[in-house]
């Protein structure tokens, strides 16, 4: 697994360098499933949302973030949006799009899932990298109980720890997640 980038900033600029393979590999896992189930919801064929994902993708080497123009997910849902928009208008001339008329009748409530898929992105990149650093034992006792909702005496009893331990366990990954969420939501 690639180690852990210190800030989305960092990796940004990191991805600019063509040698730097590693870079490029952490920002596609970590921003590829989002930008790919954003598009899925517009656009009706699975092709046509690889090969959007792909143009996006080839749009963020080409542009400059400016943070000073405001966050980063801002600008990586304005060079989504736009490659969706010209997608939709491309196609319309040959069949209509169902997905594509709510990008601007409806713009806060696609920032809305926009920032809520962006967040379960990074949420589930954060686990993922924590989950493959911790005992099995304990993800599991976090999982139970903070996924699952099984009570602390249950969790305990079923993986042969004690009550205390399950919820140290529990708010240790916990802490660790939000640590790496932080690392990539850092302006």
């Amino acid at each position: 697994m690639p180690s852990w980038p210190l800030t989305r900033l960092t990796l940004l600029d990191r991805i600019r360098d063509p040698g730097d393979q590693q870079a490029w590999n952490e920002f596609v896992a970590v921003y590829g499933p989002l930008i790919l189930g954003f598009i899925r919801k517009r656009v009706p064929q699975d092709e046509d949302a690889s090969d959007l994902k792909q143009e996006v993708l080839a749009a963020l080497l080409k542009g400059t973030y400016d943070r000073s123009k405001g966050p980063f997910s801002k600008w990586l849902l304005t060079v989504v949006l736009n490659k969706i928009r010209t997608f939709c208008v491309r196609r319309k001339r040959q069949v209509p799009l169902t997905g594509c008329s709510d990008l601007d009748e409806h713009p806060a409530r696609v920032e809305e899932e926009w920032e809520r898929e962006h967040r379960q992105c990074l949420f589930d990149h954060a686990a993922k990298a924590v989950r493959a650093e911790t005992n099995p034992v304990h993800w599991e006792a976090f999982w139970l109980t903070t996924v699952e909702g099984r009570t602390g005496s249950d969790v305990a009893q079923s993986l042969g720890l004690t009550v205390t331990n399950v919820f140290c366990v529990k708010s240790r990954i916990m802490s660790a997640i939000r640590e790496r969420v932080q690392l990539l939501e850092e302006e």
